[in-house]
């Protein structure tokens, strides 16, 4: 049973990767900032639907994704995230079941996985990058583990944005978008949430040279 559990999650995995990487036309830089091992926190923007699939397609390690839990409202989503593995925590979580989610962070880590979470809390909505949560500071602190800030661009105004009204209820206005995932130093979970954010515009900036307003 556990063989065909993996075989099924395997069988998802690459289905994801393979859709992104049909879905969009994919640049990814500075991806030599990940490491190839050990634990990684990634700190990213969000701008569609579509972010994690991207992540995903351009890492050769799996990643895990710190996820709202009311999306398991949907029972084929639930079952979808249940095979990627995702962290589920919402802010309208009690106490003990917050707790949980973060120690279910901090013990991927420290398995030596990549986690990424996604500190606006939401899609989202103007283009820009909102501000950022301080819930990672509480899932690494006092933890040696890298942090990455991560800056996705160029997905603003696709199928699964908010651009032109609710993701994936409009009709596209772009086949296959050029996304640009640009990766940054790693930094110390010591890190503040401001100053994570800032990095992650700057990294917005430097892929955005055409100026057109996308992450800032």
């Amino acid at each position: 049973m556990r063989l065909r559990v993996d075989i099924r999650a395997t069988a998802v995995y690459r289905i994801t990767v393979g859709v992104a990487r049909a879905l969009h036309r994919v640049r990814v830089e500075g991806v030599e900032h990940v490491p190839r091992e050990g634990g990684v926190l990634l700190v990213s923007n969000h701008a569609s639907w579509f972010d994690g699939p991207l992540v995903l397609s351009v890492l050769e390690r799996p990643v895990r994704f710190v996820v709202d839990r009311r999306l398991t409202q949907q029972p084929a989503l639930a079952w979808y995230l249940a095979q990627m593995r995702v962290v589920l925590i919402s802010a309208e979580d009690p106490p003990r079941q917050l707790l949980a989610g973060l120690r279910d962070v901090r013990t991927a880590l420290s398995a030596g996985e990549i986690v990424c979470i996604y500190p606006e809390g939401r899609l989202t909505r103007d283009g820009r990058i909102g501000e950022f949560r301080a819930g990672f500071e509480h899932m690494v602190g006092g933890m040696d583990v890298p942090v990455v800030p991560v800056a996705i661009r160029g997905v603003w105004g696709s199928f699964f944005s908010y651009r032109y009204g609710k993701p994936m209820a409009h009709v596209p206005r772009r086949l296959r978008p050029h996304a640009i995932l640009r990766f940054g130093a790693p930094l110390s979970t010591r890190t503040s949430k401001d100053e994570m954010r800032r990095r992650v515009v700057a990294l917005a900036h430097a892929s955005n040279k055409g100026g057109s307003g996308e992450g800032r």
